[in-house]
């Protein structure tokens, strides 16, 4: 599924307020289709979006794919979009066969066009982009992520393995405004992700990039486990889940 996160209170169903879940499963109920079973591959918070996300769901009869996915696009709002329904043996799991999970964080100093505005993050700041690559370089490997989680962290294993973390550079011809468009994408691979992991680490590289935190600081963070002690959660916006590997 894709969906754009700006109206949702994260993927997860909660109660009494707006969730992806919660319109998945309020679709299924329109349909008459009772669900037995619903696991998401990833988590998103408040106001991250999501490019690919798998979910499994296990359903008490037989319909066709392409007919289910018709009828649950039909009765979902615009933002949350089924790209794809197919079969799999009982052995998968959407959560639990994923070997990998992968976020893109979208951010400009340019700029930004205002269709674009909850996708890709504007700094008003100039970075030096070219320190926060070499910083994020170091998120690379096996280590302990306590010190980008957030307080509310229930995981438990805070050791994650992450085989990638780069900053990309991007440009797009905006032709309605006659100009070309700069920006960067920061794009992380791990096998799993801690409470707001992405988030305090794209921050933690917007503070490198601004000259207010070290190289040598920011590995500190990676090797004590100890976060700043000041808040460097990165705004939901700009940040979407994009794939998961299996």
């Amino acid at each position: 599924m894709s969906y754009n996160g700006r109206s949702y209170h994260g993927s997860q169903v909660q109660p009494g307020v707006p969730t992806v879940e919660g319109e998945i499963r309020r679709a299924f109920d329109e349909c008459k289709i009772p669900v037995t079973h619903l696991a998401l591959a990833g988590r998103t918070d408040s106001g991250v979006s999501a490019i690919a996300l798998d979910a499994c769901v296990t359903l008490d009869h037989k319909i066709e794919c392409e007919t289910l996915k018709l009828a649950l696009n039909g009765r979902l709002p615009r933002d949350i979009r089924i790209n794809n329904l197919s079969l799999v043996d009982d052995s998968f799991h959407s959560r639990g066969s994923a070997r990998f999970r992968e976020y893109r964080y979208f951010f400009s100093t340019d700029r930004v066009p205002v269709y674009l505005a909850d996708r890709v993050l504007h700094i008003s700041t100039r970075l030096d982009v070219e320190t926060m690559r070499v910083a994020a370089h170091n998120i690379l490997g096996v280590h302990d992520f306590s010190g980008f989680r957030c307080n509310g962290s229930k995981e438990k294993s805070v050791v994650k393995f992450v085989v990638q973390s780069d900053i990309k550079d991007l440009e797009r011809r905006l032709v309605l405004e006659d100009r070309f468009f700069k920006f960067y994408q920061y794009v992380i691979v791990a096998d799993s992700f801690v409470y707001r992991m992405v988030r305090n680490i794209v921050g933690a590289l917007f503070e490198v990039g601004k000259h207010k935190l070290s190289i040598e600081s920011f590995k500190d963070i990676i090797n004590s486990g100890k976060a700043t002690g000041r808040s460097i959660c990165a705004r939901p916006e700009g940040l979407s889940f994009v794939k998961v590997y299996y």
